[in-house]
C-alpha cells in the first residue's frame, strides 16, 4: 500500500472500537491513526475536551509523514474543514539539546495560545515553570516533557 486507507465509520463511538480491535488483524508495522469528532456542536459555549484536540492535532502532524496504514474518522470529522498543512508545520516546536531557547518569549506564547500556567503539569495544555526548569504537557503528545536550561540553552529534555 502506497498511501493510506481512509475508513469511515458511523460515530467516535465506533472509531474508538475500531482502532481498538483493527491492530489483531494487522502487521504490527502498520500504523493505524484516528481523527476523532469534536463532540461539540457548534452553537456550543464551550470547547472540546483536550485530549480530543491534542488527538486531532496528533493525527493531523502525522498524515503528511504517512506513506502506508489506515486513517479512522467518523463521517461527521469528513465533513469538517481542517487546518492546512502549513499551520501544522508552522506551530510545531522541534527541540533538541544545545538549541537556544527564550523562555519568557516561550511562556507567552503558550499563554497566548491557549495553555494554563499551573503548579503541577497534569494535563494537555498546561506549563510550569521553575527557575531553569519548564514542564510543558503539548497538544498532541502522550507525555508530558521536561526541557532544563543552563544559561539560555537546551542542556536536558525528559518526558
Amino acid at each position: 500500500m502506497d498511501r493510506p486507507l481512509i475508513v469511515l465509520v458511523a460515530s467516535s463511538t465506533d472509531a474508538l472500537i475500531l482502532a481498538r480491535e483493527l491492530p489483531v488483524f494487522l502487521a504490527s508495522d502498520i500504523p493505524v491513526l484516528t481523527l476523532p469528532d469534536w463532540e461539540t456542536l457548534p452553537y456550543d459555549h464551550f470547547s472540546p475536551h483536550q485530549d480530543i484536540v491534542s488527538q486531532r492535532l496528533r493525527t493531523f502532524y502525522e498524515l503528511p509523514k504517512l506513506n502506508n496504514g489506515i486513517v479512522i474518522l467518523p463521517i461527521t470529522t469528513a465533513m469538517l474543514r481542517t487546518p492546512p498543512t502549513y499551520f501544522i508545520e508552522g506551530n510545531t516546536l522541534d527541540l533538541s539539546t544545545g538549541d537556544r531557547f527564550d523562555l519568557e518569549l516561550f511562556t507567552s506564547g503558550l499563554t497566548r495560545n491557549g495553555y494554563r500556567a499551573v503548579e503541577t503539569v497534569m494535563e494537555h495544555g498546561e506549563f510550569a515553570v521553575r527557575g531553569a526548569l519548564l514542564d510543558v504537557f503539548p497538544m498532541g503528545s502522550e507525555v508530558p516533557y521536561r526541557i532544563d536550561l543552563f544559561a539560555g540553552d537546551v542542556e536536558t529534555l525528559r518526558i
